[in-house]
């Protein structure tokens, strides 16, 4: 299958200049490379866990992984937040050592939603500024998951606008005069991201919209969501191969 790509795209290793200027003991000034900084927001979602798994194997970014617990009416947040824990856990033990930070945005009480990547990015904004300030370097590029599932629901063109407008408000928050690239890693089905995931993690992953919750307070699917149907799809052509 032929899947679109987007000019912002790129692969886990590429990188544009990533510089430490510095004044060495001798007064002189010093260039060097550093380590380029990446950020990602985890959702705790097969899509954002499969580009956090990427960047760990596959490049030696200094990763940065923000989760923002999203509280709705849709009440996704604890599910979501548990799948995190988990997945957070498992890439360090796992993989190797990242950057993980938090915020909070309660919207319980509001019954009109927006998209979860447009509060995210303004979140991300502001993480990206709290790194600089606590490291002293900056965030060079930034993402969010996404999937071939989500392009082919809304389109290419409605993507690019949709990017557009999270970089806006990303850049709201940044505060500083030039702002990370936003990059998408080369577009994959559900399948595939599941795939690379392996089914250790990719179990551990969250995905419905609207959790079901028992007694105890553990969470199951409700099977009947749109991502419930993508992901039952994607299982479906996992065992079929």
């Amino acid at each position: 299958m032929q899947l679109p790509s987007f000019p912002f795209e790129e692969n886990p290793k590429d990188r544009r200049n990533s510089l430490k200027v510095y004044t060495g003991k001798d007064g002189a000034r010093v260039v060097s490379r550093r380590p380029q900084v990446t950020l990602l927001l985890l959702s705790g979602g097969i899509d954002s866990t499969y580009v956090l798994a990427k960047l760990l194997r596959e490049c030696d970014d200094t990763v940065l992984a923000h989760r923002v617990n999203l509280i709705t009416a849709e009440n996704r947040n604890a599910a979501e937040a548990a799948a995190c824990k988990k997945i957070v856990a498992y890439c360090r033990e796992n993989i190797r050592e990242f950057h993980f930070t938090e915020s909070t945005i309660d919207h319980s009480g509001f019954s009109n939603l927006t998209r979860d990547s447009y509060l995210g990015s303004i979140e991300a904004g502001l993480a990206a500024s709290s790194y600089l300030l606590d490291n002293g370097w900056l965030v060079d590029r930034w993402t969010i998951g996404n999937c071939w599932e989500e392009i082919k629901r809304n389109g290419v063109e409605a993507q690019v606008r949709h990017i557009s407008i999270i970089e806006q408000l990303f850049a709201l928050t940044y505060a500083q005069d030039h702002t990370p690239r936003y990059f998408q890693l080369p577009l994959k089905t559900k399948a595939d991201q599941m795939a690379y995931l392996g089914n250790e993690l990719a179990n551990q992953c969250w995905y419905c919209r609207t959790p079901l919750y028992a007694s105890e307070g553990n969470a199951s699917p409700c099977g009947k969501c749109m991502t419930c149907e993508v992901v039952r799809q994607a299982k479906s052509q996992l065992i079929s191969v």
